[in-house]
């Protein structure tokens, strides 16, 4: 903090605020926060030239809205002799949250631990590439999206109130149909521009790393013993590319370049958490979509990624079946509608599309195996009664079963030479 940001912040709040205060339990302070909105954010500093600053109270929300890579503080301004308030929201990357969650989670049967064959302190020692440096370079990648891209993407929506939808619920028809609407927006602008402005600089999906920690597909080891009999195959045929990052690399990211399609920058990391919609008059959700988030994972990659991640994780199988080639025709349909409206042409055929989809499908599919052990176990739904979190998890098995019959039958196209490891 320079010494004219103490001067500036000292100047425009009220005695009764201690600048020296961290915020929370986070590492930084009311000074370093003020300096900051102030050299940045124009409301704010027009507010505080009207009022002083009165109170700034700081509440850690990380834990509540499942934020993996980040500790999320809700921060509310009030101003003397005002009844105006002024709310932000500060996203700091670490990887506390997804710690939390690992330990909530952890205390699993001794029989599970067997079946397994690691001891507890081995699981959370086996999360290897889940480091701080991780989280940072994921933030680092976030912050460079809302800074080159975001403005120039207005019909994208980025920030908005609204809410989550629930990751046991189904994402609706006009729901699937709304958000293939934005994504043509996102990879229509980058099929029209000059590909040295933007190509190479983010070659890398860190997805990948996550989804190949020890810790996070053993939870696919539970997946059987809860619900015997149903997913003994799916786990037969993939479980021994689950901790394969060549398996991911290729059916996440590099198969479209088999294919012939050319590469878009993709979300990466679609699923209910990062998707907010706006509220009906009585607190439902509606088919408008209010906000995209955590661009933290962005990459390089296949216009079908990101469907294929929404359409995999975020809807029931037979709601999914029954629709996603429509949604995902429309969405080819309105990227060349979009391009020819800018003067290009698209350069690939559905076909390649749709045989993209199918591949990406594959990986986001698997990640479903995941969520009964991890997302929807007892231990980490504290608040809620396990009767009800086992009636959500046996809804969720159907949706899990769908995928892997389809994820099976997509497996069969995929060239094995892609995907499996060199003998040494």
């Amino acid at each position: 903090m320079t010494s004219s940001a103490i001067r500036v912040s000292s100047r425009f709040t009220s005695p009764s605020v201690n600048i020296s205060d961290h915020l929370s339990d986070s590492p930084f302070t009311v000074e370093w926060l003020l300096g900051s909105l102030y050299a940045s954010n124009e409301k704010f500093r027009n507010t505080t030239l009207k009022s002083r600053v009165q109170s700034v109270n700081a509440v850690n929300i990380g834990g509540s809205t499942m934020g993996l890579l980040s500790q999320v503080y809700d921060i509310v301004f009030t101003f003397e002799n005002s009844n105006e308030e002024y709310r932000i929201l500060m996203k700091v990357p670490g990887m506390e949250s997804l710690d939390a969650l690992k330990k909530r989670s952890g205390q699993f049967s001794r029989e599970f631990l067997k079946l397994v064959k690691v001891t507890k302190n081995q699981m959370f020692q086996k999360a290897g590439a889940l480091t701080d440096s991780f989280a940072s370079e994921a933030h680092t990648r976030e912050c460079a999206f809302y800074r080159d891209y975001a403005p120039h993407l207005p019909e994208l929506p980025l920030v908005e109130k609204a809410g989550v939808l629930p990751i046991w619920d189904t994402a609706t028809e006009s729901q699937m149909f709304a958000f293939a609407k934005h994504l043509s927006y996102l990879y229509a602008h980058f099929l029209c521009l000059p590909p040295e402005t933007w190509l190479g600089k983010y070659p890398r999906n860190y997805l990948t790393y996550f989804v190949t920690s020890d810790f996070y597909y053993l939870y696919v080891d539970k997946l059987c013993a809860l619900k015997p009999g149903m997913f003994e195959e799916a786990y037969r045929v993939f479980r021994p590319y689950m901790a394969s990052k060549k398996f991911y690399d290729y059916t996440m990211t590099d198969v479209y370049k088999d294919i012939g399609l050319p590469p878009v920058l993709v979300h990466g990391d679609i699923w209910h958490g990062n998707l907010l919609w706006s509220k009906n008059a009585d607190s439902s959700l509606s088919s408008k979509l209010s906000a995209v988030i955590d661009w933290q994972l962005f990459h390089e990659g296949s216009v079908a990624f990101d469907i294929a991640s929404f359409l995999a994780l975020c809807v029931d199988g037979e709601i999914r079946r029954e629709y996603e080639y429509q949604v995902l025709k429309f969405l080819y349909d309105r990227i060349g509608q979009l391009m020819e409206e800018r003067g290009k042409s698209v350069n690939f055929s559905y076909d390649q599309m749709k045989q993209a989809y199918q591949v990406n499908f594959i990986p986001r599919a698997l990640q479903l195996m995941v969520v009964p052990g991890y997302l929807l176990s007892y231990n980490v739904a504290l608040d809620e009664e396990a009767r009800v979190v086992g009636t959500r998890r046996e809804q969720y098995f159907s949706r899990i079963k769908f995928a892997m019959e389809d994820a099976l039958e997509y497996f069969k196209q995929v060239r094995k030479d892609r995907i499996e490891e060199k003998a040494p």
